[in-house]
């Protein structure tokens, strides 16, 4: 939910794996892959840990019109 809610981290995800000659396969909560060599923890892990349960919340608390 992190990049598919959040513009700017979905377009730089898509251009990391884009790069890598690798296809992304996003739903809007998961990322899928058929093998290790599919996933790219370098691109993933400045996403993740750049996402608190605070800002989480707010960034969905914003898109659902939730306060």
């Amino acid at each position: 939910m992190c990049a598919y809610a959040d513009s700017a981290a979905d377009h730089g995800l898509r251009a990391t794996y884009a790069a890598a000659g690798k296809k992304l396969d996003m739903g809007k909560s998961c990322l899928r892959f058929t093998s290790l060599d599919d996933l790219l923890p370098d691109a993933l892990s400045p996403l993740l840990t750049a996402t608190t349960a605070e800002s989480y919340i707010a960034q969905y608390e914003a898109s659902s019109g939730r306060k």
